[in-house]
């Protein structure tokens, strides 16, 4: 009983004495830990050191966005740029061209209406004069109305190539004396007299109010009469304004859309030169230096850590139980011969030709070699789609800027509308010219001598105009052959009624019917005949009761057909160019929509899959090197370096 509380203390100090010994082991244990827990964390901070060093080409693909922006930037400009011009195309072929056109004939139609107000009154006749009354008020509210400003816009734009025209004003000085004084006028400016000149003629719509006598003394009028023909040489030119304002705006939009694509084109070459140079092959030369250090490894360490490799690989897929985990077996080195990881002992060992001796080494010369063969294959894996990615979009921005530049090129078309036009602007030439020679000897009217060469000049550059126009194996016969080559159905009532039908002198539903191409032949052929009439000394006194009036007649109802069928086929070439338009608008748009999503799809393709793939198989290199235990250090003292400094040679 005694012995007992001495045990107890005794008890208690060996209790003390083990907890005491306990506590010093304790101690001693995380004096232990806090060494190894800083070695672990200096090997951390290495491996990521080196993991950054080994990826840091591939933080350079980062870089490329600014070229990327460029690249994009140009192409939405361009895009802008083409559909502002596909717009503005519409407007200028369905708005301006076309209103140039209706000036032209505005202008001739209300010089004629007044010369054949001037000639209703002298032949005496209320019909003549009525049609040339109206035929003044119908063009004048034309002008007016819609024409006017916007040649005045038109010319405006493009006033320093507009050409101009010398023409004279009557200036009477006395009873006996008179001078003409020289102006130089644009044609808009011509249009905007013969509008002066048209407005003060409606105030003579009564009968026989307009007199040759009036139309000879009053200067709006005299200035008409006096300058006649070149009145419509200059009111030729009024189309050709139109056209010269879109081929200007044409050209500058051309050139934009050039210097466009070659920065375009410029950008995407840089951005596939820095990838190519500044990511995979920096990456891939770095990932050669981080390859032959694990050549060099001895063959049993090797293979033993394949097998710790392996199983770590297999317990990770059972955790996560995805595939992604074989990107992880495949991105450790190509040193096999069956894929690009390191996926067995057995291939290092024997596939690869290498000895498995304990002094035999890892990296033999057919490894390595094979080791290279594959680094090179990997590289090509990426290399090619990126040139493939580069040349694709890059011929994608050459057919956008090819469609759109082809697009612009429609002088060809425009040219056609314009001797269309022509044809119809003959047509009322020689009409007007004509009426001039059927007035008769009276005061007032013009010399047949003038009136001889001016109606040759016209059959001449109209017949040049037609050969031209049916030699064209592209034109309008071609285009829209139910207007041109194709005959006219005239059998509905309502159908070519334009001009009345004359059987009397030749003009029925039978001529109105045949093809344009055709008819327009009669016309020459009737005009050649006409002037031939007028070569006689006396022809004016006879004219009006001679064959030559009734073909002079058929001349003015051809030629008022064929003014009728020329806008008809006016608006179905500017129809179809329009049309043609449209089509190369919805292929632009297309072909952009398209290169924006390859561009955005292959750049998203090479960072997502490209960049994070090489970071992925780039750490499984450092985790792999890192594995290799410190006691095989002193037979690799380059490896140790290297991964003492943290890969700081990769550096170089």
């Amino acid at each position: 009983m005694f012995q007992q509380p001495q045990v107890r203390p005794i008890a208690r100090i060996q209790n003390n004495a083990l907890t005491l010994r306990k506590a010093a082991s304790q101690h001693g244990s995380q004096t232990s830990g806090t060494s190894v827990s800083r070695s672990q964390r200096q090997r951390a901070s290495l491996r990521r050191v080196m993991e950054i060093r080994l990826t840091r080409p591939l933080q350079a693909a980062w870089h490329t966005g600014a070229l990327i922006v460029v690249f994009l930037a140009a192409l939405i400009i361009g895009f802008v740029l083409c559909l502002n011009f596909m717009a503005l195309s519409n407007d200028s072929i369905a708005t301006d061209f076309t209103q140039t056109r209706i000036g032209r004939r505005a202008v001739i139609r209300m010089v004629e209406g007044i010369r054949q107000m001037a000639y209703g009154s002298a032949i005496n006749s209320n019909i003549e004069y009525q049609a040339g009354v109206a035929t003044v008020r119908t063009n004048y509210n034309a002008m007016v109305a819609t024409v006017l400003p916007i040649l005045n816009r038109l010319e405006a734009a493009n006033f320093a190539k507009t050409p101009h025209f010398r023409l004279y004003n009557r200036i009477v000085v006395n009873a006996t004396r008179i001078d003409y004084v020289p102006i130089m006028v644009s044609p808009t400016e011509l249009s905007t007299i013969v509008l002066q000149a048209g407005a003060l003629a409606l105030g003579y719509t009564a009968n026989g109010t307009l007199t040759p006598l009036v139309a000879n003394t009053v200067s709006e009028f005299s200035f008409l009469f006096e300058n006649l023909f070149g009145i419509l040489a200059a009111s030729k030119e009024l189309p050709v304004t139109g056209i010269r304002a879109y081929n200007q705006i044409g050209a500058e939009v051309s050139m934009y859309l050039i210097i466009i694509m070659v920065v375009s084109l410029l950008a995407l070459f840089a951005v596939g030169l820095i990838v190519y140079f500044r990511v995979t092959l920096a990456y891939f030369r770095r990932e050669s230096q981080v390859h032959g250090l694990l050549l060099g490894i001895h063959t049993k360490i090797a293979s033993g850590l394949v097998t710790n490799m392996d199983e770590e690989i297999e317990s990770f897929r059972e955790i996560i139980q995805e595939d992604e985990a074989q990107e992880l077996d495949h991105s450790l080195i190509d040193l096999t011969n069956g894929g690009s990881g390191v996926g067995s002992a057995d291939a290092i060992s024997g596939d690869a030709g290498v000895p498995t001796s304990g002094g035999g080494s890892f990296g033999g010369k057919g490894s390595r070699s094979s080791a290279a063969a594959k680094a090179t294959g990997r590289q090509q894996k990426f290399v090619t789609p990126l040139l493939a990615c580069v040349i694709g979009i890059g011929a994608i921005v050459v057919a956008l800027f090819t469609v759109t530049l082809s697009s612009l090129q429609v002088e060809v078309d425009l040219q056609r509308l314009l001797d269309v036009s022509d044809r119809r602007y003959y047509a009322n030439a020689m009409r007007v010219t004509g009426r001039e020679a059927v007035a008769g000897p009276l005061a007032g009217f013009v010399q047949t001598e003038s009136l001889i060469q001016n109606l040759r000049t016209y059959l001449v550059e109209a017949d040049e105009i037609h050969q031209r126009l049916l030699k064209d194996p592209t034109g309008l016969s071609i285009q829209v052959p139910e207007l041109t080559a194709l005959p006219r159905n005239c059998t509905l009532p309502t159908s070519c009624n334009f001009v009345p039908e004359n059987p009397a002198i030749g003009f029925t539903r039978t001529l109105a019917s045949l093809p344009f191409n055709i008819e327009f032949t009669r016309l020459l052929d009737t005009g050649r005949y006409f002037v031939d009439q007028l070569l006689d000394v006396n022809a004016r006194q006879t004219i009006r009761t001679s064959e030559a009036f009734m073909h002079w007649q058929l001349m003015e109802a051809i030629s008022l057909d064929i003014e009728d069928r020329c806008r008809e086929l006016e608006i179905g070439a500017q129809a179809r160019l329009i049309a043609r338009l449209a089509i190369a608008r919805s292929w632009i748009m297309v072909t952009f929509v398209l290169l924006i999503v390859a561009s955005v799809a292959a750049f998203a393709y090479f960072v997502l899959l490209g960049v994070n793939t090489l970071k992925r198989e780039a750490a499984g290199l450092v985790l792999l090197l890192h594995m290799v235990p410190t006691s095989a250090f002193k037979d690799m003292p380059e490896l140790a370096h290297f991964l003492e400094t943290g890969g700081l040679t990769l550096m170089t």
